[in-house]
């Protein structure tokens, strides 16, 4: 018997293809390959608004092809025209919107995206097993009625990771009242949306946290009971919630840093040294004056990194080796960083420098290196008296990469 006649065999191959086109060949070698194969096009569903009416043909031909679907993302065809007066297309848009969300509601969908609401009618669809949810709400009206979106919120009760973002210009109805016992992953990018908000009081069980708002939360829980170890957060976010760094953080980043912060940065920092592991700086850096003094108090305060990353933004004009020489000095030679992360110069480090680095932390085993189209990991060894590279591994830039992953050590496998 030929391997391909082994259905088991080809699920496991198709378990291995992450590319569509490949999956797609493979589905067409045969009848069996075709019934086996199929399924497994549905698994990460990316499509647009124009391409939207195959796809619930597809699913209304074979309605289990939906329970293969693990992340649905769609967005609006730029092609796509508007037209008040020929509301048809829009009609047979939402038509199939309601077939395809229905069928993945009853197949237990695991992850659902949106790129634009538009009044879609998804609060009356009922997805009682949904595990993901990202959506990024636009809409340009004076005020944004957000109550369909907020009761739907409110039935979604085995939510592990919820990604809201909200371009409006206002929005009423959006509360933050919703209660997902299970979740441990939150994201949320907006103007603020209520007075105060003890959403994170009622989710003591959230381990990855991301804040780009003006949204002021409470965060009055014992610190035993937290288990938020991964923040990410702009100095409005910190502003608007200053206790928010009382716990003990592992990984943190600062984004978006471009004037000098209120004390609180540096008080946040030392509040955390002791567990922080990684440590990641955005922040706007000048050509004459890399780094701000607040950027080194907080470099300054943290004693048990293993690893530091330094993005910098507006300083590309320097030499590479300028750039290093000046992250090397704000670092110190008796940090115990295991990797930098370096992001502040458009060119590669010379031969020369590989060859002979200079003084460096003497735990010091990795320098990733980014460029605009790719980053360079290099791998540091002592060679009698000098510490040069031994190895370049090429990291290729992935789109839209999960923030969490970009970290060296983890990219490497090397624990903190």
């Amino acid at each position: 018997m030929h391997p391909l006649e082994i259905p088991e065999l080809l699920q496991e191959v198709a378990e291995c293809i992450d590319q569509l086109p490949d999956l797609s060949s493979l589905s067409q070698v045969d009848r069996l390959a075709h019934a086996v194969v199929t399924p497994y096009l549905f698994r990460d569903i990316s499509i647009s608004f124009n391409s939207f009416n195959s796809l619930a043909n597809a699913i209304r031909a074979d309605p289990a092809r939906a329970g293969c679907c693990r992340s649905f993302t769609f967005c609006r065809g730029m092609e796509m025209a508007w037209d008040a007066e020929n509301f048809g297309p829009i009609e047979t848009l939402l038509q199939d919107i309601v077939s395809v969300f229905d069928a993945l509601s009853q197949c237990h969908p695991r992850r659902l995206m949106a790129s634009s609401w538009m009044r879609l009618p998804l609060a009356h669809t009922h997805f009682t097993q949904l595990r993901i949810l990202h959506l990024e709400i636009c809409d340009d009206t004076d005020v944004w009625d957000g109550s369909p979106l907020q009761a739907l919120l409110d039935t979604l009760l085995d939510l592990e990771d919820l990604s809201l973002e909200f371009q409006v210009l206002d929005s009423e109805g959006i509360t933050l009242g919703s209660t997902h016992p299970r979740l441990r992953r939150f994201a949320l990018h907006s103007e603020k949306l209520v007075d105060e908000s003890d959403f994170l009081v009622r989710h003591p069980g959230i381990e990855t946290l991301f804040l780009d708002t003006r949204q002021c939360f409470r965060r009055e829980i014992n610190i035993a009971e937290s288990s938020l170890r991964t923040l990410s957060l702009d100095e409005y976010s910190l502003s608007a919630s200053p206790t928010i760094l009382q716990q003990p953080l592992r990984h943190l980043r600062f984004r978006e840093v471009n004037g000098e912060p209120e004390v609180v940065f540096e008080h946040a920092i030392r509040a955390v040294s002791s567990t922080l592991r990684c440590l990641e700086l955005d922040f706007f850096g000048g050509s004459d004056d890399p780094f701000p003094s607040y950027i080194l108090a907080l470099i300054e305060n943290t004693t048990a990194l293993d690893e530091l990353a330094i993005l910098a933004r507006g300083i590309s004009s320097r030499s590479s080796c300028t750039f290093l020489d000046n992250v090397l000095e704000a670092v110190g030679r008796e940090a115990s960083v295991r990797a930098l992360h370096l992001r502040g110069s458009q060119e590669s480090l010379p031969r020369e420098r590989l060859d002979d680095l200079g003084p460096l932390p003497p735990q010091l085993k990795y320098i990733q290196w980014d460029l605009p189209r790719t980053s360079y990991v290099y791998v540091v060894e002592r060679r009698r008296d000098k510490n040069v590279v031994s190895e370049t591994i090429i990291r290729p830039t992935i789109e839209d990469l999960d923030w969490t992953e970009e970290s060296v050590l983890r990219f490497l496998r090397v624990p903190w």
